[in-house]
């Protein structure tokens, strides 16, 4: 790990250690993957302008975000999947990390507090949700069998809860909102949903956020299709199905609780009609269910309805536009995340870092905060990103790299990595604390080129 010192060596290090399929999924873009490699590149096409001669001796970066503290402005995405990334490569590491036998008494107890498992949700419970996954998949790679561990939901919920920082869970995690709640109690966790046709479905996921303690949604507002990945075509046309077990969804599985049902990668209420007439029907995997859900039709509106049914704060991720910012405001969301879904959906839109100072001009007295995900890969991002209106920044790919090569502690390694070179740009740019980050210290490249 001491040879990982910036988040593209953790990046080629869990390319080693991921099975191929996981690894491309997780990098996967649509089309031709331009909006993906532009997020990160243009970042390089800001200056930094550094203030000189300032006492920055103490540096302080804590924030509030929707009202709630955190210690610094860099908090994690929602990613499907986590669980494919917590990944254990050397076969003694992965025996150590199966749960051990069921032990009785205090000594039970001892052992869930020394795994740091608070409430509940001890060993006993872990190993039982884990069984009714499968515990461990087995995937074919060049080397052998690799076990799998579902708990990279887990692990990142515990290390925004040790770093104080806020995590947005994704509505396809393997757990439901109440064990990642019980795991990492106290942590700030907000819930990322879909404003899904049966309205019933939205409801009830919302129901579980706000049963859970969970202190915002996150509506996913740009896929009112799923986008085409031509990469994933091009591997999947010859490749051996098997191959691609570990990012399908599981079928046909309980889950956690005994009062929902854990299908084709969501958690479903059993008691809604058009549930339970879609499993009557042949449908068991729910899977065409699943994909009717994606409402090609939606509209603001929807978001005024979710505004009508819930008190919790509603963030909306996938804007890129200042009208679509008005909008939001209108709607009556409390924040916007500017984001590009990582270069998934709509090839050829702007990277967010360009995007984000047209979103924050339109929002601009409205009370909405704005944050920005995708390119962040370093401090200086993060710090550019904050000068150009951001409260705070989100990390994707980069927690699932932390995942893949040392589970919770690496989540825990990348977010430090990060934090810290946030922290060393703030001192070489004159800067003690995030009021001292100003617009006018971070230029676009063209004003330079211009001057030529």
């Amino acid at each position: 790990m001491s040879t990982l010192v910036c988040i593209q060596d953790y990046e080629d290090r869990a390319k080693e250690v991921l099975p191929a399929p996981v690894f491309n999924h997780y990098v996967d873009h649509a089309d031709e993957g331009q909006t993906m490699d532009d997020c990160k590149e243009a970042f390089k096409r800001y200056r930094l302008r550094p203030r000189v001669l300032r006492d920055v001796s103490n540096r302080q970066f804590s924030t509030t975000i929707l009202g709630h503290p955190v210690s610094f402005p860099i908090c994690i995405s929602p990613t499907a999947g986590q669980q494919n990334a917590d990944i254990e490569g050397d076969k003694a590491t992965a025996r150590d990390n199966v749960m051990p036998k069921r032990k009785q008494g205090s000594s039970a107890k001892k052992d869930a507090n020394k795994e740091g498992w608070s409430g509940s949700f001890s060993h006993r419970r872990l190993r039982r949700i884990l069984s009714r996954f499968g515990h461990i998949y087995q995937t074919c790679t060049k080397s052998g069998c690799t076990p799998l561990m579902i708990s990279g939901t887990i692990a990142c919920a515990k290390t925004a809860k040790s770093l104080d920082t806020i995590m947005i869970v994704s509505t396809g995690a393997i757990f439901t909102c109440e064990d990642i709640a019980l795991a990492a109690p106290n942590a700030m966790l907000w819930f990322q949903i879909h404003l899904f046709k049966d309205r019933q479905m939205t409801r009830f996921c919302v129901r579980q956020a706000e049963r859970a303690g969970f202190t915002a949604v996150v509506v996913t507002i740009d896929t009112p299709v799923i986008g085409s990945s031509r990469s994933m075509k091009r591997r999947t046309r010859n490749a051996p199905r098997e191959q691609y077990r570990l990012i399908m969804p599981l079928k046909h599985s309980l889950c956690a609780s005994r009062h929902l049902i854990f299908q084709n990668g969501k958690f479903y209420d059993p008691n809604n009609p058009e549930v339970r007439s879609a499993i009557a029907n042949g449908d068991v995997a729910l899977s065409r269910y699943s994909i009717e859900q994606i409402v090609t039709a939606e509209t603001w509106e929807g978001i005024k309805w979710l505004r009508g049914i819930t008190k919790l704060p509603i963030v909306v991720k996938g804007v890129l536009t200042g009208d679509s910012s008005i909008e939001a405001v209108q709607a009556g969301v409390d924040a916007i995340l500017v984001s590009a879904h990582g270069g998934r959906q709509l090839d050829g839109v702007p990277a967010t870092i360009d995007a984000l100072p047209e979103v924050v001009k339109a929002v601009k007295g409205s009370g909405v905060e704005v944050y920005m995900d995708g390119g962040v890969r370093q401090g200086t991002d993060v710090f550019k990103a904050l000068a150009l209106g951001a409260r705070a920044v989100f990390l994707g790919r980069p927690v699932l790299w932390g995942l893949a090569i040392d589970g919770e502690n690496g989540v825990k390694k990348v977010l430090e990595l990060v934090r810290d070179e946030f922290s060393l740009t703030m001192a070489l740019a004159g800067c003690s604390k995030l009021d001292d980050i100003k617009a006018s210290m971070v230029v676009h490249e063209s004003q330079y080129l211009s001057k030529l």
